[in-house]
């Protein structure tokens, strides 16, 4: 059985396989009278559960995937409301789900209808609150067990769509959806060369390095001199959405360390506030919130800009600051580097799969982008 709480990905916080031998190995769920086989956890209706203490504040979506079900009045699957907590999921009868908010999916389907032969039970954009959850049972003791077997629990920290409730029901695990735009832009070192996979203008590399650590292959920007020339091949004028990974060492030259530069699309960090900053014009500048960009950290950037200006920031999957910032009106740049502006405001640190996309992304396709890439950077 697992969780995943950092975006459409599963990060195992129960044990991936729950048997009678293995049990659970987890600091954050504590299970009462439940009993494992075969990876299958099984609550009797009368005294199993089991308590979880991952803090929670925001909206979620929560999966449950049954392999039996006994459906009665009153089974919680989760309830968050102790310690003045909010948000509940629960059996209401022997043919019907409830939720305190969200769209239930049952089997895929959006619909409340259950029976004993439901596999699936997925809530999306459910609002919870608690430092102390409860799975199978109600948050006060004694009543309102839940009466089946979980083969897996997922919490996702974003509202999932219908197409992913269907890649999960369909695929038992997250399926990445391909992005609805062609590439403008497709940079990175993952077979240890630094390519642009969505043009052949040849890269012009100024003291870039090809770094790895593990399995993940990088491109180190050692401050001062480095960039990568990438052409002029595209004006960068239309709607566009910029993601990549960013393993920042310190804020560049002048505490101004440039991602992505061709004297008028800038997209880099600040040190005023620890933030990200764009602009469009080359002048109009627009921030994500502050302290997004950490120090010493792989974190996922993600920019999308409208061909007339209006920005939105997002930091590993999450809006960054306020929406629909304006950044001036695009205009035509020249060259493209990435880590610096020609020969200033050098990046310090690394990179890691830099795009840019030919339209604008959701903010759902973004998740997918953040949580599908992220394993490749051991988060």
């Amino acid at each position: 059985m697992k969780e995943s709480l950092q975006g459409i990905d599963k990060t195992c916080i129960l044990h991936e396989s729950w048997d009678s031998e293995d049990g659970v190995r987890s600091r954050n769920i504590l299970p009462y009278n439940l009993s494992f086989s075969q990876g299958v956890v099984t609550l009797n209706g009368s005294s199993a559960y089991a308590t979880f203490t991952r803090s929670l504040n925001g909206v979620y979506s929560v999966r449950f995937r049954l392999t039996a079900l006994s459906p009665s009045a009153t089974q919680y699957l989760l309830d968050c409301r102790a310690l003045n907590g909010t948000g509940y999921i629960r059996i209401d009868s022997t043919t019907a789900v409830s939720a305190s908010s969200g769209t239930i999916y049952v089997d895929g389907v959006a619909t409340s209808t259950i029976s004993a032969n439901s596999k699936e039970i997925v809530v999306a954009g459910i609002s919870l609150v608690s430092n102390l959850g409860y799975i199978g049972r109600i948050n006060t003791s004694g009543v309102n067990y839940l009466n089946g077997s979980i083969d897996l629990w997922e919490v996702y920290n974003t509202t999932l769509s219908v197409s992913m409730v269907t890649n999960l029901k369909n695929n038992a695990e997250y399926k990445p959806l391909a992005p609805r735009f062609p590439l403008i832009l497709s940079v990175d070192a993952l077979s240890g060369v630094i390519q642009n996979r969505a043009n052949a203008t040849a890269i012009v590399n100024t003291a870039v390095n090809v770094v790895r650590s593990g399995s993940i292959w990088s491109m180190l920007f050692p401050s001062s001199g480095a960039s990568l020339s990438l052409g002029s091949y595209n004006s960068l004028t239309g709607d566009l959405s910029l993601t990549g990974w960013i393993f920042p060492l310190g804020y560049g030259t002048s505490n101004a360390g440039k991602i992505i530069d061709n004297t008028k699309l800038k997209i880099g960090l600040s040190n005023t506030n620890s933030v990200l900053n764009v602009s469009s014009d080359g002048s109009t500048v627009v921030s994500g919130a502050t302290n997004g960009i950490v120090i010493g950290r792989w974190q996922h950037i993600a920019v999308t800009r409208t061909s007339s200006g209006v920005v939105n920031i997002y930091i590993n999957g999450v809006l960054s600051g306020s929406a629909n910032q304006a950044s001036g009106t695009p205009a035509s740049g020249s060259t493209i580097y990435l880590g610096a502006t020609t020969t200033s405001n050098y990046f310090n640190g690394k990179m890691g799969d830099i795009e840019v996309f030919q339209g604008i992304l959701s903010q759902a396709e973004i998740a997918q982008k953040w949580s599908s890439e992220k394993s490749k950077f051991n988060l």
